[in-house]
């Protein structure tokens, strides 16, 4: 191999590893993390909504969707993790409510401030 040749190459090879720890460094977040995190929560949102389907349509029911939605977007931001435990709980108040398919407003209540509670830990 050539001397010049040689040094090309090192060079190359400098600058295109600056450039990949520079947008690992930099851009990690944006492309990884994030993307990332809103798979988890749609993987866990579908083992959910797999319960609310035995739940008559109603406005309680989509506000139950979305308050899930945000407890476990909110848990993943804190936490970093979802675990059975978290999802256990509320698949639990929903069979209860699902025994006569209609989510009531106490019931609703009653999810909503587990959820609270569950988020403050």
């Amino acid at each position: 191999m050539k001397k010049g040749c040689f040094v090309k190459s090192i060079i190359t090879l400098t600058v295109i590893t600056a450039v990949i720890i520079y947008l690992v460094k930099n851009h990690w977040n944006d492309w990884v993390v994030t993307p990332g995190k809103k798979f988890v929560v749609n993987i866990a949102m579908n083992s959910v909504k797999d319960d609310l389907e035995s739940l008559d349509n109603s406005p309680l029911k989509d506000s139950l969707e979305v308050d899930l939605k945000n407890y476990l977007t909110k848990k993943l931001e804190k936490t970093k993790e979802i675990t059975d435990e978290d999802l256990s709980f509320v698949a639990d108040s929903i069979k209860s409510a699902a025994s006569d398919s209609i989510i009531t407003e106490e019931e609703y209540l009653n999810i909503k401030q587990i959820l609270k509670s569950k988020s403050l830990k």
